[in-house]
């Protein structure tokens, strides 16, 4: 009985060692061990697929989100040797065509997950109408501070002396 891909192979094609797996996943990817093994199945950003200078993967939070794909890959196609982006919204699917040997599938994958992080965290917060209000306040007292005392104090300046 094979008890690994591997031993598949060599079972099938004698002892040379494949080049890929079934499906088009290279040697190197996470099935293999190889660099890709830093690459995650599950979680915001999920490897799906790679080969040379080409990468796919699985984002839930793209799903039925077309602006946030659109925005992804608006700032994807800015990095220096990404050739092409595609985003599909419907099954939150992404491509990323790129050359260069400073890219791979696991720095992209990276690249992904601080940007959608970035989208998640540089939406306008809410804020309640006293919390504004307060906020306005603070910003008069702070302005009046300083230039009353000629831009030596302003709040903060005065809360860590108190």
């Amino acid at each position: 009985m094979v008890e690994t891909i591997s031993g598949l192979f060599s079972a099938l094609f004698g002892s040379r060692e494949p080049e890929g797996l079934p499906g088009g996943t290279p040697a190197s990817s996470p099935a293999r061990g190889g660099p890709g093994a830093l690459l995650r199945r599950t979680g915001p950003v999920q490897f799906r697929h790679q080969t040379p200078g080409r990468v796919r993967f699985s984002l839930p939070a793209l799903r039925g989100q077309p602006r946030l794909g659109s925005e992804l890959q608006t700032q994807l196609k800015r990095l220096k040797d990404v050739d092409e982006v595609t985003v599909t919204p419907i099954s939150g699917s992404l491509v990323i065509r790129y050359h260069g040997a400073r890219l791979d599938a696991a720095l992209l994958g990276e690249v992904v997950a601080g940007l959608l992080k970035l989208g998640v965290d540089s939406r306008p917060q809410e804020l309640s109408f006293i919390r504004k209000e307060l906020g306005a306040l603070t910003h008069v007292l702070d302005r009046a501070l300083f230039e009353r005392t000629g831009g030596i104090l302003d709040l903060r300046v005065l809360l860590v002396i108190m």
